[in-house]
């Protein structure tokens, strides 16, 4: 069992999709209902396995509900992969140090919060994917680079 968290868009959905086209039964957590639901019913229409796990994972509470959620389909989960992410903010000069706090809450606590929740029952069997899409560092450095420089930056993207 697979537990990918921000799947209802982007890369989770498109990694929830290619495990469950592998044969892998998905968990795909999403904050709101519709797209996340919308994500499982595509993979279940190509004959995959995937269940919808709505919840905000950026609260302690919340985690909580994901968590029990997942415990309420009886299953253990084997991978959870850590994509939630957003990639906000004005940059270096105009953002405040909570906008900082709340970006890192987002994008580095809630992976924490589902470690928590899942991990010490993963220890003998299950992986922890961190996730991050390069599109999101790419646009961060660019506007870290404008807002310092008022210029592009110039960078290479390795495959």
């Amino acid at each position: 069992m697979v537990l990918i968290t921000g799947a209802s868009r982007g890369t989770g959905a498109g990694t929830a999709r290619v495990l469950a086209g592998e044969g892998a039964t998905v968990l795909v957590h999403g904050f709101v209902a519709a797209p996340t639901e919308q994500v499982v019913a595509d993979i279940r229409s190509r004959g995959g396995r995937a269940e919808p796990i709505v919840g905000d994972i950026c609260s302690d509470a919340g985690a909580d509900v994901v968590a029990g959620a997942v415990r309420a389909l009886g299953c253990d989960v084997d991978v959870l992969i850590n994509n939630y992410g957003v990639a906000e903010g004005a940059g270096w000069f105009d953002d405040t140090a909570q906008s900082w706090h709340e970006q890192f809450d987002k994008n580095v606590v809630s992976a924490f919060r589902m470690v928590q929740r899942f991990v010490p029952g993963m220890r003998a069997r299950g992986w922890v994917v961190w996730s991050s899409c390069r599109r999101s560092e790419r646009r961060a450095l660019e506007q870290t680079c404008r807002r310092t420089t008022r210029r592009r930056p110039r960078y290479r993207v390795r495959r």
